[in-house]
């Protein structure tokens, strides 16, 4: 694999790796990151971690990070096509035609919709589709895993399930129709709550 010149160090990333105790894993972690973004060289945590926590919490890192790249390489390659579509009125080689041809010819009417506003034709809508349900499913599970031994299986299970739960269309689960979400804080607000009830 290429090694890469930069990639994207999300804030969620210094969030997790500052909530581990240990100075010497944390800096093992950032160096994980840093050379899974730049080289591609995934991880091994065995040696400081048996228990497999920091793997576990290393995979939404690592799903981020692929995921920014590859969105990264198909702007790349939209951009190689060489700008706008033809008849793309918003490009600029378009732009000057048409103000020189209006010039030229005083009758000619721009196409105008109801709201007075230029019609843009010829743009294609590209659509990026996210991983699957399951696939999303089984991250977020690995994203509550490093806190079992903090809160307990059963406490993380229940957790999991509520907050997994899909919507009717069932392309979305109940934690990703919510505006913000940490998971770390969901769990301590989700303990406080359990324990008022009791």
């Amino acid at each position: 694999m290429k090694e890469e010149k930069t990639f994207i160090f999300f804030r969620s990333f210094a969030d997790a790796i500052e909530k581990i105790q240990k100075d010497s894993v944390q800096l093992a972690m950032y160096r994980a990151v840093v050379n899974y973004g730049l080289r591609g060289t995934l991880p091994s945590f065995n040696e400081i971690d048996p228990t497999g926590a920091l793997d576990a919490a290393f995979v939404p890192m690592q799903f981020a990070i692929d995921e920014s790249k590859a969105c990264r390489e198909r702007r790349s390659a939209a951009g190689k096509l060489g700008g706008a579509p033809k008849g793309n009125t918003n490009s600029s080689k378009n732009k000057q035609k048409q103000a020189n041809s209006n010039k030229n010819n005083p009758n000619i009417n721009i196409n105008k919709n109801k709201n007075n506003k230029k019609e843009i034709t010829g743009v294609s809508k590209k659509t990026f589709s996210l991983p699957s349900l399951e696939e999303r499913l089984k991250s977020f599970a690995e994203t509550i895993r490093p806190y079992v031994e903090q809160y307990g299986e059963t406490m993380c299970n229940d957790f999991f399930a509520y907050w997994s739960e899909p919507n009717r269309k069932g392309d979305k689960m109940r934690f990703e129709l919510e505006k913000t979400w940490e998971v770390s804080r969901r769990l301590a607000t989700w303990k406080r709550r359990g324990e008022a009830k009791q």
